[in-house]
Formats: structure tokens, C-alpha cells, sequence
């Protein structure tokens, strides 16, 4: 309502003032042509500099350029002069009630561009104090992430008011590989727990991948053994015993053997990464990628299968014999 009422008294002032302006160009004999165009030279000028400043304003910038201010300063005592002169035939009062239009427009301006100032300041506030809480909360989730990076995305994101994707990003952003240990290229045929064990032992994450086009027994299947497998992950990193290795081999080797059975292969490998973020160095921060793929004749999704002899297990023989041979298999 405001704004409103700011730009009616502008556009009647600037109304009057054209028509003074006018009336003195005539008075002076100019062309009407040109004595039609001045009044826009001299309000026009106003009206340029002002919509610079209301730029400025919204933008949040201190200031103006040095020649926009002098434009208006200009127009601004162009208009009031022109007007004034034109209510001189009645003396000082006529010359004080014909430079009102002008006066009135002026004043219009800076109280719309005051108005605009005032929103622009609290705009830049919000916004300093949106990238504020941003940052904060980006410092806690690493903070949490650090302490426990086994902490689920969801659970961070709920702990930090940070959307998921960015709590992942975060997430993703602490673990880098280290440098010092190659990432393998394959992934080892894991035909026994003992295998897999062996791959996942002493593991903080697991980054599991599978098949889309599996049947409903086969996802049930992938679905428990891959929760079993983060289950025997967690028991693994808190108590580390032989014991605790010796029953995670037997309970993945019967589900592994279920895997094999459902025309499955088992496929994992290890990766030494660092977990940075924190004050101090970087710290080892071992992961592992475990994937499920469907046994096919001398191919996997596509990809000739690695003859490497590596891994070779003794539970191959129960596999049909044109797998019998295989060790392990390219990454998707």
C-alpha cells in the first residue's frame, strides 16, 4: 500500500511538473516539438538517476557511481528551478506553490528508494545469516560424520537440518583413497566366508551393488545375506576376535553356498582410504565393495571374466564347469 501510494504522488508530481516545464519552454519561444520533448530531458534525467540508485539499493550496494549522483542533482535542480520560474508572474507564493510538483517528486523518489534500502539491508541480513546456519550445520555434520561414519545419511541429515543429498555429499567428501595403496581393479571371487572375511575384516563401510533384474527369491536372498554381511562388518570392528571371525566365515559360507546355488556369484574387494575432516592428519580408514552378479557362461553383465588365479577355491568344483577356472571379475 505504501509503494502505491508512493508511486501515484510521484506520477501526479511529475504531471505538473511536465506541464510547467512545457509552459515555460513555449514562454520562451521553443518549437512546440522541442517544447514537448524538454520537460522528458529534464524529469527524464531524474527518473534515470533514480531508477539507478533503486537498482543499487536492491542489490544491497553501498553507494552509486559519482556520475549518476550528479545526474540527479542536476535534474533535480533543473525541474525545480523550471517549475519555480513558472509561478513567478505571482510572486513568491506562486513560485512556492509551482515548485511543489517538483519538490514532490523528489521526495517520492528517496522514500521508495529509502523503502528499498531498508528491504534490501534485511534481504543481505537473511541471507548472511542463511549462509551462517548453513556453514554451522555443515561443520557439525562433519564433526558427527567423523566421530561416526557409519552414521546413515538420513540420521545426519535429521541431526543437522541438512537435506540428504547434501549430508551424503558431506559424507562422501571426509573418505578419499589413499594414495599409498592402489585401488584394485578386480573384485575376488569370494567363494567361502573365510574369503569375504577376509576382505571385509577390520572394515568401516561397505558399498554393496547387485543386479536390478534379479527375481523376487533372488533380491530376498541378496537383500538378508547383504544385511548379515554389515551385521558381521559392525560385531567385527567392535570386538575383532578370532572367535568373532571364525563364526562370521560360517555364517557367510552357508549363505554364500545359498548365493551359489541361486546362480549367484559373490564378487568383493578392499580399499585403504583416509578419513579427513577432523584438526588432525588424515587417519586409514579401511572400506570394502561387495557385489552380486548373476553366474553367466564365460561373461558377467557384459564383461569377459578375469582368468587371474589368485583366489582360486577348492568350493569351485561345485560350480558348473565353465566357471570352475574363475577368480575373479571386472568392476561394472
Amino acid at each position: 500500500m505504501a509503494t502505491f501510494a508512493v508511486i501515484v504522488v510521484a506520477l501526479v508530481a511529475a504531471i505538473v511538473s511536465y506541464a510547467h516545464i512545457y509552459s515555460l519552454a513555449r514562454h520562451l519561444g521553443q518549437p512546440k516539438p522541442l517544447a514537448i520533448l524538454l520537460p522528458l530531458s529534464v524529469d527524464g534525467a531524474v527518473g534515470a538517476a533514480s531508477a539507478s540508485l533503486l537498482s543499487a539499493a536492491r542489490s544491497g550496494k553501498h553507494g552509486a557511481p559519482v556520475v549518476t549522483k550528479l545526474m540527479l542533482a542536476a535534474g533535480v535542480l533543473a525541474t525545480l528551478a523550471a517549475n519555480a520560474y513558472s509561478g513567478t508572474g505571482h510572486g513568491i507564493p506562486g513560485m512556492a506553490v509551482a515548485m511543489w510538483p517538483g519538490i514532490a517528486f523528489v521526495g517520492s523518489t528517496e522514500v521508495a528508494l529509502s523503502m528499498t534500502r531498508v528491504a534490501a539491508r534485511a534481504r543481505v541480513k537473511a541471507e548472511a545469516r542463511a549462509r551462517s546456519t548453513a556453514s554451522v550445520a555443515r561443520s557439525k555434520a562433519r564433526r558427527i560424520a567423523r566421530a561416526n561414519p557409519a552414521i546413515s545419511n538420513a540420521a545426519l541429515a535429521r541431526r543437522t537440518g541438512l537435506s540428504p543429498e547434501k549430508a551424503k555429499q558431506i559424507k562422501a567428501g571426509l573418505v578419499t583413497p589413499d594414495p599409498a595403496y592402489p585401488i584394485p581393479k578386480v573384485l575376488n571371487l569370494c567363494m567361502t566366508g573365510t574369503q569375504l572375511w577376509n576382505v571385509m575384516q577390520g572394515a568401516h563401510a561397505m558399498y554393496p551393488a547387485w543386479p536390478s533384474n534379479l527375481t523376487e527369491d533372488q533380491h530376498d536372498l541378496v537383500a538378508s545375506f547383504l544385511d548379515n554381511v554389515h551385521d558381521w562388518m559392525d560385531v567385527g570392528g567392535m570386538e575383532g576376535s578370532y572367535t568373532v571371525g571364525r563364526d562370521a566365515a560360517k555364517h557367510l559360507s552357508e549363505q554364500i553356498k545359498e548365493i551359489n546355488e541361486a546362480g549367484l556369484f559373490v564378487g568383493a574387494r578392499r580399499r585403504h582410504c583416509l578419513l579427513t575432516g577432523g584438526v588432525g592428519d588424515p587417519s586409514q580408514w579401511a572400506v570394502f565393495d561387495i557385489q552380486i552378479e548373476p553366474i553367466r557362461k564365460g561373461r558377467l553383465s557384459g564383461h569377459r571374466l578375469a582368468r587371474s588365479m589368485s583366489y582360486v577355491s577348492r568350493k569351485s568344483q561345485s560350480l558348473p564347469s565353465t566357471h570352475r577356472s574363475v577368480a575373479s571379475f571386472p568392476l561394472m
